[in-house]
């Protein structure tokens, strides 16, 4: 034996011809087009109907009697009843393992399975059990369902055993319902044993439902393997709901990884009523990526027990690139369990860099981090806006906890903090990693409500002590009541600024403190407004606070971490012009960057219009 395979088969296939071979060879090369089993769908029937000779007859004939890999063309089916072919007798299902459905467009044609009785059972669009890859393009796939209370339950309008890809494919009105103790709800659009792939596809109005003591997961879409959605991909208006067990990923669920471009995660939710819930946009087991896209009207809710992730829950790493997580919700009823993570819950590793996380929450009593809440060993925030999140726990913008672990680094540069809201403390930042790091970055206009409030920045400091990097940068305006607190540190353990030196020109603003002035850079500026403008669009991709003509700020900072532009970034980038982050007034000789994650360059336009105030400070 060789492996699981006889001795007998490898001689024998050392002894083919070599123009067997050779033939082999081009075999493998040739298209999948070239070699495949092409049948053309001529009838809009949902029966078996059909030649086998001439390879043509109704969808459901093709499936039963075409070989792997096997191309079903349905592009001339233009003119269908309500554009659709409507199941009746019920779903199709085949064992071709290579399959592709060619239509004639999404909004031409559709496979409608809303016909079957709505009763126990199987009623869903296709089931593909052959284990390889199931491919549909230009198709739409809808009204297919699934209830049982005695077997498993997945996939309401498509079921495979292998790989699904959606290319311009739309998959609507589904559902997978499961009533009984033992089985979960997976996937009510769509279920993959492994990988699923959206190009320019939706999702939409789907759902997984479970009544009993078992789980649902993934609303929109289940995968056994990772998930990746490209070209203006959507997932909408869906939801996972579990009674008694949890529900995991309104959206989707994917046991791997997630990557997102140019896609979006609109409207969906979870909610379970007695056990945890996660991840109302997505519910991911591996590690996540979102480029251009969009993470929005999401929610998460449990009715007495843990919710984590309004918007998505990542278990692994989450880079989000050039992206926007918005008004999503996080929720627990229960005012002895945690909500937490409004906008995203990352559990790993976390990347952002301009995008913007605003107008998220997180509901409930002990509700945690309404923008962004963050538990990984480094998190990284870059050229990006946390604006107008709400906690009614506390830390509200971002709320970084790593458990006091040593080593564990949070950095955040060229970046704005502003507007959150804290019902209990820390309005804009909380941070407890080992090493922190600021370097031009504006962090103002945070408010929190708690009696011992820090509604700007609250560093927990580790034991034995935690290093602390601050350059060039600006905390001001965060407010309790009528008072003024934008820089606190929580706990005993020291804080080591700069490695130190604390001579060395650091050019922070940090306007309120109650940390001692011994223990933060010599230079650093306190009591001063910066006269900020307020939170708008300045140009780039992400809001910022300009510093208007009298700042302060202006020409006081440094370039500490050679940074090449302000927050707005370059023209590569933001696609408008280049926006330095050194650049001194006309005929300076000398140019020097300003405090802040703001630069006021030559074509910026500079009001005192707009000027937001400081409160006064006591006397």
């Amino acid at each position: 034996m060789v492996g699981n395979v006889p001795i007998s088969l490898v001689t024998t296939a050392r002894r083919r011809p070599l123009a067997a071979c050779v033939a082999s060879v081009f075999a493998l090369a040739a298209p999948i087009s070239a070699i495949a089993d092409s049948w053309t769908i001529t009838s809009c029937d949902q029966g078996s109907s059909g030649n086998s000779v001439a390879k043509t007859g109704t969808l459901r004939f093709a499936l039963s009697n075409a070989t792997s890999p096997a191309i079903l063309d349905l592009t001339g089916l233009t003119a269908c009843s309500n554009s659709k072919i409507s199941l009746t007798t019920g779903e199709l299902e085949t064992t071709i393992a290579t399959l592709t459905l060619l239509g004639p467009g999404s909004n031409v044609l559709a496979v409608d399975a809303s016909g079957l009785p709505p009763s126990y059972g199987d009623r869903r669009v296709l089931k593909h059990a052959g284990g390889g890859k199931l491919t549909i393009q230009d198709l739409g796939v809808s009204g297919g369902h699934i209830y049982h209370s005695t077997y498993s339950v997945y996939g309401g309008c498509i079921a495979s055993s292998g790989d699904v890809e959606l290319d311009n494919v739309s998959v609507s009105t589904c559902y997978a319902k499961a009533k009984g103790g033992f089985y979960p709800a997976l996937g009510g659009g769509i279920f993959a044993v492994g990988t699923v792939t959206l190009n320019n596809a939706t999702v939409t109005e789907s759902f997984a439902r479970s009544l009993d003591g078992t789980s649902s997961k993934g609303g929109g879409i289940y995968a056994g393997g990772s998930i990746a959605m490209n070209n203006f991909s959507l997932v909408s208006s869906s939801y996972a709901k579990a009674n008694a067990g949890a529900a995991l990923g309104g959206g989707l669920y994917t046991q791997g990884n997630l990557t997102i471009t140019n896609g979006t995660l609109s409207t969906n939710s979870t909610y379970s009523g007695s056990a945890r819930a996660k991840g109302g946009g997505a519910y991911v087991k591996g590690n996540g990526g979102m480029v251009q896209s969009w993470l929005k009207y999401n929610t998460t809710k449990s009715g007495s027990y843990r919710s984590y992730g309004g918007g998505a829950y990542i278990a692994g790493n989450f880079t989000f690139t050039n992206s926007t997580a918005y008004k999503n919700d996080v929720t627990s009823y229960n005012p002895f369990s945690v909500a937490e993570g409004g906008g995203v819950k990352v559990v790993g590793n976390f990347f952002t860099s301009y995008s913007t996380i605003r107008d998220n929450t997180a509901h409930g009593y002990s509700s945690f981090g309404g923008g962004l809440n963050l538990d990984g060993d480094v998190v990284t925030i870059s050229a990006s806006t946390i604006s107008g999140n709400t906690a009614e726990g506390g830390y509200a913008g971002v709320d970084v906890v790593t458990g006091h672990k040593p080593g564990t680094t949070f950095q955040i540069s060229s970046s704005t903090i502003s507007g959150n809201k804290s019902s209990g403390s820390s309005g804009g930042l909380y941070v407890d990693s080992a090493n922190a790091k600021f370097y031009n970055t504006t962090i103002a206009f945070n408010s929190s409500v708690g009696a011992h409030s820090s509604p700007g920045v609250r560093l927990r400091t580790q034991s034995p002590s935690t290093a602390v990097t601050m350059e060039s940068t600006l905390l001001s305006n965060n407010t309790y009541g009528n008072f003024e607190n934008d820089f606190e540190i929580t706990s005993a353990n020291p804080a080591v600024f700069n490695s130190g030196n604390l001579a060395t020109p650091a050019n922070n603003l940090i306007r309120v403190t109650f940390v001692s002035p011994s223990v933060l850079p010599a230079d650093t500026k306190q009591g001063f407004c910066p006269q900020l403008g307020q939170l708008r669009d300045n140009g780039g991709l992400t809001k910022t606070h300009a510093l208007l003509s009298h700042s302060i700020a202006l020409d006081a900072g440094n370039n500490f971490f050679s940074l090449s532009y302000d927050q707005r970034g370059p023209a590569a980038v933001n696609g408008i012009v280049d926006y330095p982050r050194v650049l001194g007034p006309v005929g300076n000789p000398i140019p020097k960057a300003d405090i802040g994650a703001y630069e006021v360059n030559q074509a910026d336009v500079v009001f005192d219009t707009d000027f937001e105030g400081c409160v006064p400070l006591p006397v």
